[in-house]
């Protein structure tokens, strides 16, 4: 284990059970960070680690990126996932942090760590209460409990994507036989919502896309860019929680007891016939025929040869 104590946390990295532990404390860590503590983060659920150094004028600190970014706050302050540096002469974050970076190597991904709902999930401070909310909505899109609302209608969140993209991006990815004229094509498999075919390259898109193939574009200028990613990010997540959870929820078939299992019918034997010989040929002959003991050969004698 290899241990790193930053200003108000103490962060403790066991490769062998494979976890980040950070464990907030002192009157100077925020409340909803010391209520987090301590917190034993699996390392796949660690997208990147970001690290920069104290200098006179900056305290410098390091932050954990969760994939979904649980717990995240782009104050390193109010983020449950990062802590500052004591000052200058810290000289054992960097090694602490290259050998987080090296742990991750090859480590599988885990998604859905500090979701909504689960035993990670944090108690946010006030600013993070305040950027949870921005992020439940962005433009005409509106995340409430398990479904997205755009305007008047409501969409099933499970499975949901997000991404922002430029217009012109947007535009070659979502082919132009799709697209007529910024027009509503309508709802269901294949269908497109937005205005992707007008030429405005001063904008970027957020584009949706559900479970069922429909794709919801919102156009915005490039200044909403951030708050674009961050609903994005928001509703991805949820949209991959909603199928997790959906998946779990679901029972698993229960296997049959072993005095429970159908056993195959058997098959009735096929009638023996006699022995093989020589008998009397049933087709009147005068002769002997010889049977195999499945059927009637070609063989024949006199009957005075039995």
């Amino acid at each position: 284990m290899i241990v790193h104590a930053g200003f108000s946390c103490d962060a403790t990295l066991d490769e062998d059970a494979g976890t980040l532990t950070l464990v907030h404390s002192g009157l100077a860590a925020k409340k909803h960070k010391r209520d987090a503590s301590p917190r034993v983060i699996p390392l796949g659920a660690i997208e990147s680690v970001e690290f920069a150094k104290s200098t006179i004028v900056k305290r410098g600190f390091v932050r954990f990126l969760l994939r979904g970014r649980s717990g995240y706050h782009q104050d390193v302050i109010e983020d449950v996932n990062g802590y500052l540096l004591k000052g200058t002469r810290d000289k054992f974050a960097e090694p602490f942090v290259g050998a987080v970076r090296r742990a991750l190597v090859g480590v599988a991904p885990v998604d859905g760590y500090g979701a909504a709902g689960t035993a990670e999930e944090t108690r946010p401070g006030m600013l993070e209460r305040t950027q949870n909310r921005a992020t439940q909505s962005f433009g005409a899109f509106r995340i409430k409990g398990n479904e997205l609302k755009h305007y008047w209608r409501s969409f099933p969140i499970e499975g949901a994507t997000a991404r922002v993209e430029s217009a012109g991006i947007a535009r070659s990815r979502i082919t132009a036989t799709r697209v007529t004229g910024g027009a509503v094509l309508g709802f269901g498999v294949g269908a497109i919502i937005g205005a992707l075919a007008r030429k405005d390259t001063s904008t970027i898109c957020l584009t949706v896309e559900l479970a069922d193939g429909t794709v919801i574009v919102e156009e915005c200028p490039v200044s909403r860019e951030r708050a674009a990613r961050q609903f994005a990010a928001r509703l991805s997540t949820a949209g991959r929680m909603q199928g997790a959870t959906s998946t779990v929820a679901a029972p698993a078939p229960a296997s049959p007891r072993p005095e429970t299992i159908a056993q195959p019918t058997p098959t009735t034997p096929p009638v023996q016939g006699p022995h093989p010989g020589w008998y009397l040929d049933p087709h009147g002959a005068p002769a002997l025929r010889w049977w195999n003991g499945v059927e009637w050969t070609d063989h024949v004698k006199p009957p005075d040869e039995r």
